[in-house]
């Protein structure tokens, strides 16, 4: 029997990885503050003077995203509220306080502020301040998307997909820069990684098929003349009846229990290689690695980024479009582009698979890809490690209640995912 890994963005977040959306948004507006201040809140007031233009209004700072910040002057300018804005949005750089601090500061004084921006879906889900997950921004993106397809609307999907590539792009210098010189490895981690296989974990099936693949195990290093290999014992493991009640002989023989995977294979969503570290290549068929959403800076496996929730309603509507601009951003079309999908494949029908599920919440953005795993007749056993927050609580129920919606079968759900009593959190990086 095998084991999957499933690494989402909360695995880099146990290992003090700032990877995730708000640590994204949160550092663009640190460093547009800081460019912002740089260029326009100068302390000496002959620097400020020379942004001025013409009409009135400095080009102060671009970026991908805004295509001014200006300064509109009046007849007379507060050169103390100047500095005094700057030093406030230095020590609160977050996006709503910047817009506050344009409308207060609009209001008291004759120089104007102003923000505007280039890329539109950016600027939505900067004033959604409760998107909190790349989840939470692909859902967006979905959403989006079916309005232009009520719409018909091919320009603004258009748009949309530009803008999208954009944010996508940023998205990646970031994390690039971010995961740079980083090798934190959580011994915890790598114990659970390779631990040996637990009942309490499996379905009937599952166990029937350990045992089953202990007695060949044993039978095959009888054919070999293997030493201390007792034959009655495997008289006892022949007998039909101790299979047919597999999981009371799998608790009464304790050692029994040590049974290994055979491979492990990291299925990682994420676009870093924070689950390489862990690579042993201990098994028969060593432990691999699928990026299955791509990689940084590799233009042979690239950064998979959208939507992949094809048992949608609306899905099929946006099929029967017949265009393509649509579909620029489909997962499973995406994932055609390299033979990660088949690797997958192949690798959860050569045996009975275990899947262990560390920082992923499961959501409808990957339920495509997901409902292929969680149903697959060889998947035995689904168990999350769930992040315990600072005040006690947890995400278990959360992260339940979204395989759940990964099912159709809703009896296959109940049987194979493993109750919280045996399950633990996912360990954390503590803060120095």
């Amino acid at each position: 029997m095998n084991r999957i890994i499933l690494i989402g963005n909360g695995f880099d977040l146990a290992h003090g990885l700032a990877t995730g959306y708000k640590d994204f948004i949160n550092n663009y507006w640190r460093c547009f503050v800081q460019n912002v201040s740089n260029a326009i809140f100068t302390p000496y007031e002959d620097e400020l003077a020379k942004f001025e233009t013409n009409d009135g209004t400095s080009d102060s700072y671009n970026s991908w995203l805004t295509s001014k910040f200006g300064v509109n002057r009046g007849e007379t300018y507060n050169y103390d509220g100047i500095m005094k804005l700057r030093q406030e949005i230095i020590n609160d750089s977050s996006y709503d306080n910047l817009k506050l601090l344009i409308t207060d500061f609009n209001e008291a004084s004759d120089l104007k502020l102003n923000l505007l921006f280039k890329n539109k879906f950016f600027e939505h889900i900067s004033e959604k301040t409760c998107l909190n997950s790349w989840l939470d921004i692909e859902n967006e993106y979905y959403e989006k998307l079916k309005i232009c397809v009520e719409t018909k609307d091919i320009e603004k999907i258009k748009q949309l997909n530009e803008d999208f590539e954009q944010i996508k792009k940023e998205l990646e210098k970031y994390l690039t820069e971010e995961t740079e010189n980083t090798s934190y490895q959580e011994r915890e981690i790598q114990y659970l990684f390779y631990k040996d296989f637990e009942p309490n974990d499996f379905t009937k099936n599952g166990i029937d098929k350990l045992i089953e693949e202990k007695y060949n195990d044993y039978e095959k290093k009888l054919a070999e003349g293997g030493e201390g290999v007792l034959s009655q014992r495997i008289n006892d493991l022949i007998d039909r009846e101790l299979i047919k009640n597999a999981r009371q002989y799998f608790e009464e023989n304790a050692n029994m229990r040590l049974i290994p995977p055979k491979s492990i294979l990291f299925l990682n969503f994420n676009y870093t290689d924070t689950s390489s570290r862990y690579l042993q290549n201990r098994f028969e068929n060593n432990d691999n690695t699928i990026h299955i959403h791509g990689e940084l800076n590799n233009s042979a496996n690239p950064m998979i980024f959208g939507y992949g929730d094809e048992l949608d309603d609306d899905y099929l509507k946006i099929e029967k479009l017949n265009n393509n601009e649509y579909l620029k951003n489909v997962k499973s079309i995406n994932y055609l582009k390299t033979n990660n999908y088949r690797k997958l494949l192949n690798f959860i029908n050569t045996d009975f698979f275990q899947i262990f599920i560390l920082g992923h919440s499961c959501g409808n953005s990957d339920r495509t890809l997901l409902n292929t795993l969680f149903e697959h007749k060889n998947c035995v056993s689904i168990k999350p490690f769930y992040y315990k927050k600072p005040d006690g609580t947890d995400n278990f129920e959360e992260i339940i209640m979204n395989i759940s919606r990964n099912f159709k079968d809703k009896a296959a759900f109940r049987e194979k995912v493993v109750n919280k009593t045996d399950c633990k959190p996912l360990p954390q990086k503590e803060n120095p």
